[in-house]
């Protein structure tokens, strides 16, 4: 028992950190774009005092849909029928819901055009060994990012998207140009095109 309470309470804490980024970015939204601190008593001089989502979002990275399925089919299994056990397995639906995507995409790079190095974002709908790679304009294999097996999840922030350093197999910089890179994600299969100007 003591382990399904220690399960909740990490689920709850997930949850928790996830409203709470989405109640400050809905938040940020309503600001205005000005300084945070607006009185000259309040601010430092040399110090940015702007206020940024950067700052202040919680880092939910490391909660993936998987998880929280797992997480989902134990508070199942231990369902006692109490209120505490329905809210929580209620509001799991709902986060897995939000969180999975319903299909495998490759997502346009940031920044494209780059110089050199690039992120290449993409989500999964179900766990499976990702590679990305890459050619040149003339179809020639430049590089290839084993990123293994993925769980199911959008992988678009620069912790989890698959990272290329505009370099190729034998690490020499690449020369400016159009490259074009395909996610190979189990059967599925996407390329887009990307621009390296130096």
């Amino acid at each position: 028992m003591k382990n399904v309470w220690l399960t909740l309470t990490r689920i709850i804490t997930a949850f928790a950190v996830i409203a709470i980024s989405v109640a400050v970015h809905a938040w940020s939204k309503t600001q205005p774009t000005s300084d945070f601190a607006t009185n000259a008593d309040l601010a430092t001089p040399g110090v940015d005092t702007r206020f940024t989502m950067e700052a202040y979002e919680p880092d939910t990275s490391e909660v993936s849909a998987t998880q929280v399925k797992e997480w989902l089919e134990l508070l199942r299994a231990e369902n006692d029928g109490s209120l505490v056990f329905a809210q929580g397995i209620t509001n799991l639906e709902q986060l897995y819901a939000a969180m999975a995507p319903a299909e495998h995409a490759l997502l346009p790079n940031y920044p494209n055009p780059c110089n050199p190095e690039t992120w290449i974002p993409y989500q999964l709908a179900e766990p499976v060994d990702v590679k990305v790679s890459i050619y040149g304009v003339d179809g020639r294999l430049v590089r290839t990012l084993a990123l293994g097996h993925q769980e199911a999840g959008t992988y678009r922030s620069r912790a989890r998207a698959a990272y290329w350093d505009g370099r190729n197999e034998v690490g020499e910089p690449v020369a400016s140009g159009i490259y074009f890179y395909t996610l190979q994600a189990g059967n599925f299969t996407a390329t887009k095109k990307l621009l390296i100007r130096k």
